[in-house]
């Protein structure tokens, strides 16, 4: 369960406000050890970095925020030169 509360005064009628969201997880999925290691293997994709962007763009994946791209261009600099 997580739980927001907001107490605050409305600018123009000086009216005090209360707002409080409640969420509740309705629905758990446990996998133990031996299916965690398959779900990995399964899902297991090799591609270049040329490939992921060309993936990210054919699903319309929105971009990162620059600062985080500019990190992962440094991780792949040597593939995005070739």
């Amino acid at each position: 369960m997580s739980q927001y509360t907001d107490i605050g005064r409305h600018r123009h009628s000086d009216t005090e406000y209360l707002i409080q969201v409640q969420s509740f997880a309705t629905d758990f999925a446990y996998v133990d050890k031996k299916e965690y290691k398959q779900m990995r293997e399964d899902n297991k994709v090799e591609m270049n970095i040329q490939e992921l962007r060309q993936f990210e763009k054919n699903n319309k994946i929105p971009p990162l925020a620059p600062n985080i791209q500019e990190q992962i261009d440094k991780l792949f600099e040597k593939e995005l030169k070739q």
